[in-house]
């Protein structure tokens, strides 16, 4: 009979034991669920915001932020991740067409968050501010109106936008056009032609507003250069 006590209280303590450890995972389980009640999707962690420790320069914070809003996403190969893309297109203004102001730098990184993720322009705005924000909206389709009505409007809202936005969507074209070949095979004639238009609208875009910088002019200049080298 001892040894049967003994033995029941042993069970008894692993079974308490046992129960807390359980109790105290429902109880986080629980925490992390009433945290994010509400929201209908999860948010990034708090180190992608510039205002935050550890982040000295805004296009570190944006290029965090891009890279957790495209992590579900791949370019038109099914392989390379999208914030590839992105990452390009700040490299180009920076190192090609040589303008490294961190705002248009951190547009650049931003530039397809609100056409393509579930971010929009509030979000934006409360981690970046206005003026950031303010660019990506200009570079972002309105999929709402039909196709034949949608190319025209974007183009005449980024006609209307400040130089250094033109300058974001003559890297974003740079680099589909160097990405172009990344298509399947039976698809890279049609994607190359889409692809020439658009670089052809974004450069005449940008003649029209060359004259405030010759940044902008010098961009069109080497746009124009990679169509005609093809």
């Amino acid at each position: 009979m001892a040894l049967l006590n003994t033995l029941l209280l042993t069970f008894a303590v692993c079974l308490g034991f046992a129960c807390s450890i359980h109790l105290t995972r429902a109880t986080q389980w629980l925490g992390c669920f009433m945290s994010t009640s509400g929201k209908q999707r999860n948010e990034p962690n708090n180190n992608t915001n510039p205002t935050k420790p550890g982040i000295r320069h805004l296009w570190q914070g944006a290029m965090s932020y891009a890279a957790w809003a495209h992590r579900h996403q791949v370019r038109k190969d099914h392989t390379t991740p999208y914030c590839a893309h992105v990452a390009r297109v700040a490299m180009t203004v920076s190192n090609v067409f040589e303008y490294k102001d961190e705002i248009t730098l951190a547009i650049a990184l931003l530039h397809d968050t609100i056409e393509d993720t579930t971010t929009d322009y509030e979000d934006l705005r409360s981690r970046f501010g206005t003026v950031i924000a303010d660019g990506v909206s200009r570079l972002t389709k309105n999929m709402a109106l039909p196709k034949e009505l949608r190319e025209p409007a974007y183009d005449l809202q980024i006609a209307d936008a400040p130089w250094n936005v033109k300058l974001v969507k003559l890297a974003d074209v740079y680099d589909n056009f160097c990405d172009v070949d990344t298509s399947s095979p039976e698809k890279v004639q049609d994607r190359k032609r889409d692809v020439i238009e658009k670089c052809d609208r974004a450069i005449a875009i940008a003649r029209n507003d060359a004259s405030k910088s010759q940044i902008l002019q010098r961009a069109a200049e080497l746009v124009e250069a990679l169509v005609a080298e093809g």
